[in-house]
């Protein structure tokens, strides 16, 4: 994708059981792509903080999405 357009956009983990591994590439994906922010489910909010810290992606949280 274009960088300018990957600075505006949320990057969804959309499984509906992600595991530790699949946050870890969603994570490394968005870093690499420098995406605006990473919205994942409210249980992996933690590590995802952990992971993204001092990148500049945001992150989000899906209560009940869609899933």
């Amino acid at each position: 994708m274009n960088a300018g357009l990957n600075e505006r956009v949320d990057y969804l983990l959309a499984k509906p059981y992600p595991t530790a591994r699949d946050l870890e590439q969603h994570c490394e994906t968005a870093k690499r792509e420098a995406y605006h922010a990473i919205l994942v489910p409210g249980s992996l909010a933690d590590r995802a903080y952990e992971l993204l810290d001092g990148t500049g992606v945001k992150l989000a949280c899906a209560i009940g999405f869609p899933f």
